[in-house]
């Protein structure tokens, strides 16, 4: 199921005051050592016109590896929990993925134990990828996705914008919104914000709302939010 895989890649991928100085410039990117283990908790939940779909489960990023600017990272979800609209309750089957990517957060290979269908669309997220340029509040940036014609997805924009900086949990992080184009139709226009972990480039928070408009007989909607925590 595509929205699985989704929700296993994308990775995290709440309150405090202020942190840092405020109008200091910085350069996004991941830095991370190999060996470091996060934890993740996600919900997510889809609503279409038929049925109710909700998914929670845990997960544990590793970073395995790191060299001329990219990273392998691999997250195991587990303790997958999925709830239908009748009220079952049904456990999912633990999965892993494993992605190359840069330290501005493109994605460059991808492997995951799910279909290879999964493999394609994941080759096409709405994840965040950060500017070659320092940022700070106000700053505003955005992402050119081609169209893949094995999806029948159109070529689309990203867009992001650093709406403040605080501390979250001990992580001095930028809020950040992201949404799609809004002068095109998208097959899944999205909102979002997520907070990113300015030391370390760590997307330690995200939530973000969706729709799917490529049916119009068949409305899917949705929510998906994720975010670290210290441990399961």
């Amino acid at each position: 199921m595509k929205i699985n895989a989704v929700i296993s890649v994308i990775l995290a991928l709440a309150a405090a005051s202020s942190g840092g100085n405020q109008q200091e410039f910085v350069v996004l990117k991941l830095n991370l050592e190999p060996g470091q283990v996060f934890h993740f908790v996600t919900f997510s939940e889809v609503r279409s016109t038929k049925t109710i779909y909700r998914q929670e489960n845990k997960s544990t990023l590793t970073v395995k590896s790191y060299g001329e600017g990219q990273y392998v990272l691999s997250t195991m979800n587990f303790d997958i929990q999925y709830e239908l609209a009748d009220g079952r309750q049904i456990p999912g089957i633990d999965s892993t993925v494993e992605v190359t990517q840069s330290n501005l957060g493109k994605v460059l290979d991808l492997e995951t134990d799910t279909n290879g269908d999964d493999d394609k669309f994941l080759r096409n997220p709405n994840h965040l990828v950060y500017p070659d340029m320092p940022v700070t509040i106000g700053s505003n940036w955005s992402k050119e996705v081609p169209a893949d014609l094995e999806l029948g997805t159109p070529a689309n924009t990203i867009f992001y914008s650093i709406a403040g900086r605080r501390l979250w949990r001990g992580y001095d992080v930028f809020v950040i919104n992201f949404w799609n184009d809004p002068q095109i139709t998208t097959p899944m226009p999205m909102t979002g914000t997520a907070f990113i972990d300015i030391s370390s480039g760590l997307n330690v928070f995200m939530d973000a709302t969706f729709e799917n408009l490529t049916d119009p007989n068949l409305k899917v909607a949705g929510r998906f939010r994720t975010e670290i925590v210290r441990g399961h």
